[in-house]
């Protein structure tokens, strides 16, 4: 029996164990320490110790790994919040760089970049593919309103008629402040401008509805077929030209507009 008592002498009461340990519990935000690292409170046993070795430097050094635990958990639940918040933040700042937030067609640098992929592709594999550049004209604002308010909404409607005049698999983009490109699969230059003609109908003479007025935009094209041995640049210049060609022949008066 004496000898009992020795052994248990400096050993803490299972009580006074529950005490600490609700305190961990309760400095950890009512968390308790069983989530971390597997420690309990049983019967008998704290953390898998037996009572007889549950000594205060003992039950010290346990509730001071639990609460470190939980202080580490801590930090990684913070860091994978900022981790969450950093990718959607990066997914934004992509979403900027390929769609152009006015019109919601694809930027210049976009566009420009899937039309190169085009052209390498429209050698290798011997398809029709034909590039259309749409320029509006003639922004002509009715009424009293600032024309910022009108001219952004009219750009979103130019960028739904052209979308409505084309199909999924085409590619449209936003190239500047009053252009549009748009790359068709599978169409040859006498198709292509039988759907840029319809594009402009869409477009030309009918009120584009801003927030305080109307928005009157006319629309003119060029074209031409992607060939691999024709350069980007030098593919953009022969849609221009045919443009301008389209232009000289309608109105030569207009032959010199940019």
């Amino acid at each position: 029996m004496g000898k009992d008592k020795d052994m248990n002498k400096g050993s803490v009461s299972m009580s006074e164990a529950a005490r600490t340990y609700t305190r961990v519990a309760r400095d950890r935000g009512g968390r308790t320490p069983q989530g971390a690292g597997g420690l309990s409170f049983e019967a008998g046993r704290y953390g898998g110790i037996p009572q007889a070795d549950l000594t205060p430097a003992v039950l010290s050094a346990v509730t001071g790994f639990v609460t470190e635990i939980g202080r580490l958990n801590e930090i990684i639940r913070k860091r994978d919040e900022e981790a969450a918040l950093l990718r959607q933040r990066l997914a934004l700042a992509e979403t900027f760089t390929v769609i152009d937030a006015t019109s919601e067609l694809r930027t210049r640098h976009a566009f420009l970049q899937e039309l190169t992929r085009m052209i390498a592709y429209a050698g290798g594999h011997a398809r029709n593919i034909s590039l259309i550049l749409l320029t509006l004209e003639g922004f002509s604002p009715t009424g009293t309103a600032p024309a910022g308010w009108a001219a952004e909404e009219a750009l979103r409607q130019v960028a739904t008629a052209l979308s409505d005049s084309t199909r999924t698999s085409d590619l449209l983009g936003r190239l500047g402040p009053e252009q549009f490109g748009a790359v068709l699969m599978d169409t040859d230059e006498p198709a292509a401008a039988m759907i840029a003609t319809r594009m402009c109908k869409a477009i030309t003479g009918r009120p584009l509805a801003g927030r305080h007025r109307d928005v009157y935009v006319a629309a003119s094209f060029g074209l031409c077929r992607l060939r691999p041995d024709r350069s980007l640049e030098d593919t953009l210049a022969a849609a221009d030209a045919d443009r301008q060609r389209r232009l000289s022949d309608a109105d030569p008066a207009r032959a010199t507009r940019p």
